[in-house]
């Protein structure tokens, strides 16, 4: 990447996990490494960050992708209806197993999706899901998203 810069040049003031009050961090927010007062701004709001301006290439053979911070959320779903949105390609994992397991198909579909599964750890989802949860300070799993 070369000469990304913030469209905007107010100052920034870089606070390593301190608490401390300064002219530039008056609210004694603490802030690490490129997430100044300035720059938490746009964000806090819900809203992309889309004021920067210069040109990036990649190095020959790699690629490039796009990963949100804030993911977009599903208004419809509650809190753990998002959760369960996020892994949805595991609950079909296990779906299938169960359709298979219901059905007395022990076959080699089963038996890769068994690896799968212990493989992806799919059995200890849910527990994963609430370590998760806990860990993000997630509200309770019922509450409704448009809340937050």
């Amino acid at each position: 990447m070369e000469r990304m810069r913030p469209r905007t040049r107010r100052a920034s003031v870089i606070c390593r996990r301190s608490r401390s009050r300064s002219r530039e961090n008056p609210d004694g927010e603490s802030a690490h490494r490129g997430a100044s007062r300035p720059n938490r701004e746009p964000l806090a709001s819900g809203g992309e960050d889309k004021n920067f301006e210069g040109t990036a290439r990649p190095i020959a053979g790699l690629t490039v992708g796009y990963l949100a911070q804030e993911p977009p959320l599903n208004d419809k779903l509650d809190v753990q209806g998002n959760l369960r949105e996020a892994v949805a390609p595991l609950l079909e994992i296990e779906r299938r197993y169960n359709e298979l397991a219901e059905a007395g198909d022990m076959g080699p579909e089963f038996e890769k999706l068994t690896e799968e599964m212990a493989h992806k750890e799919i059995w200890e989802l849910d527990s994963h899901l609430e370590q998760a949860a806990e860990a993000l300070s997630l509200p309770p799993m019922a509450s409704d998203v448009r809340k937050l």
